[in-house]
């Protein structure tokens, strides 16, 4: 069952849909329209079957393209679900837009359920019941979504619809309870500049206008999941705001989008980097892809805006020497030229993405590891340090995604960086690991004569 989320900007549906499913999934802030792109959530309480929709505020569209854009993702998601949650300011009363949204959604022939939101006093000195009535959509429920106070009465006032609803999909219900458990699907993380071209990308990959795009940058805010599949896998696809240079980021709402952004990359299995073929990897580019790798995620570059592209070599060498200057210790990062536009080279993209998440899991033998350290060792032996050897004895995998390596030493704190750098680089050669965050964890060999 879905169940959508729907009113005017700033009613605090977004709080409502983070109380829901018990995180803070959804951005809030005071500021009206922070949610413009539509945002998919499971609640617990009422079982896997039940998803709740965040959507952008219901307000005139005939001012701006965006709101045009807001209102056309409210309205798929009235489309799609089959109850609506009508949430209205229980601080402000009634005002014409509830009344339009209203009796809008009225013709919709959509099951409702009014929601009176910011009430954490008691209702009836906020707002007349006469003023509520005249929707003409029922009795209410008074609620406060940031304090938690009315939520058992919601759950009460769904519980009939939810009934209703698991009566006429019981079949179906009992054939997705018996099914097989489907695999994990890859979390896959887009990120970029503002107007780099991420949205247009997810909505080309899903073949539907999912994210609003435009020419504005800046336009998503919040970090947006899509269950999507390519060539029967499934992919958590995640689009996400647009990162500018840190100094440049000065509003409230700006930094939690960017905060938000960085969540993602810390959670996501592999990430998308989309710059933009004008200006490719420019500093702030190279910076976000440096966090990308110290977070062990895999990290693919989509160079984008290739259409239009005139002379290709002295940009793909342009490329290169810069992912040589600012990512050199990582060898083999992919790197796919694209157009989310037209769709060139997409099926590419997902492809590398694949191939990169099966290295991000390799796991090498222990006895192929220790081989490997004999070579590496007698090829480069370790630096002496202060007058004494350094003896690295054993090596071992302890740990996947990203491949982690366990060497064991005589004196674990004096391993120089430099020699860190010269092994994970021969890993990298010897097994074959392109473009895979590797690390290593120096530990010490038991003094087996220490008390």
């Amino acid at each position: 069952m879905i169940i959508a989320l729907i009113g005017r900007p700033n009613v605090g549906k977004s709080t409502l849909f983070n109380r829901l499913t018990g995180r803070k999934a959804a951005i809030v802030n005071d500021q009206p329209g922070v949610t413009r792109d539509r945002r998919y959530g499971q609640v617990d309480a009422f079982g896997p079957a039940i998803h709740f929709i965040d959507t952008p505020g219901m307000e005139d569209p005939a001012d701006t393209d965006i709101k045009k854009g807001m209102w056309k993702q409210s309205l798929e998601a009235v489309n799609e679900c089959d109850l609506v949650l009508f949430v209205v300011d229980g601080r402000l009363g009634i005002v014409p837009g509830d009344e339009s949204v209203a009796a809008l959604l009225r013709k919709t022939g959509k099951p409702m359920c009014l929601v009176v939101n910011k009430c954490e006093s008691q209702h009836q000195q906020l707002l007349p019941l006469g003023e509520v009535y005249k929707l003409g959509l029922g009795h209410p429920v008074f609620l406060s979504a940031e304090h938690g106070v009315g939520m058992a009465e919601l759950y009460e006032a769904l519980t009939p619809h939810l009934k209703a609803w698991e009566e006429a999909n019981a079949f179906e219900m009992t054939e997705e309870a018996s099914a097989p458990e489907d695999l994990k699907p890859l979390r896959l993380a887009i990120v970029g500049r503002p107007n780099a071209g991420k949205s247009t990308l997810v909505n080309k990959l899903i073949r539907e206008e999912r994210m609003l795009t435009g020419e504005t940058p800046g336009l998503t805010r919040d970090a947006i999941e899509i269950d999507w599949e390519f060539e029967g896998k499934p992919i958590c696809l995640v689009d996400t705001a647009g990162l500018r240079k840190r100094a440049r980021v000065q509003e409230t709402l700006e930094k939690l989008s960017v905060q938000d952004t960085m969540r993602t990359i810390q959670y996501a299995q592999v990430v998308i980097l989309m710059t933009d073929a004008d200006s490719p990897l420019d500093k702030q580019d190279l910076q976000v892809a440096r966090h990308v790798i110290d977070e062990g995620r895999c990290l693919i570059i989509a160079v984008n805006k290739w259409d239009a592209v005139k002379e290709a070599k002295p940009l793909l060498a342009l490329i290169d020497r810069r992912l040589e200057q600012g990512l050199g210790y990582v060898r083999g990062i992919p790197v796919v030229c694209i157009s989310s536009r037209t769709g060139y080279r997409l099926r590419e993209l997902i492809r590398q993405v694949f191939a990169i998440y099966d290295l991000w899991r390799t796991h090498i033998p222990t006895g192929q590891l220790n081989q490997w350290l004999k070579e590496a060792t007698a090829s480069h032996p370790p630096p002496m340090i202060a007058h004494r050897s350094l003896k690295i004895k054993y090596a071992t995998q302890i740990k996947d995604r990203p491949p982690t390596v366990a060497l064991f030493t005589n004196r674990s704190d004096t391993v120089p960086e430099t020699y860190v750098r010269y092994l994970i680089a021969s890993l990298r050669k010897t097994f074959n690991l392109p473009g895979v965050p590797i690390r290593i964890a120096i530990k010490a060999t038991k003094n087996p004569y220490a008390p």
